[in-house]
């Protein structure tokens, strides 16, 4: 698979970078949009994501909790 951009100007598409091959190829046309903006988040979001799990951080209790699954399941 290969990546390479492109300007459509409404009617064609005109590529911006060369293809290192010259055989016929199906292709994949994916529009990004411009002018949509990314969604920004506030500070609090972030830490909501995080967890928690009594002062050890959700990572670490999640391993443990594996590796006492692990452990009853044999």
């Amino acid at each position: 698979m290969l990546t390479v951009r492109g300007r459509f100007d409404g009617e064609n598409i005109k590529l911006l970078e060369t293809i290192p091959f010259h055989e016929a190829s199906e292709v994949l046309i994916t529009f990004l949009q411009q002018d949509v903006q990314p969604k920004t988040t506030k500070s609090g979001d972030w830490r909501k994501l995080r967890g928690s799990s009594k002062g050890i951080n959700l990572t670490k209790a999640l391993l443990m909790s594996r590796k006492e699954d692990l452990l009853h399941e044999k």
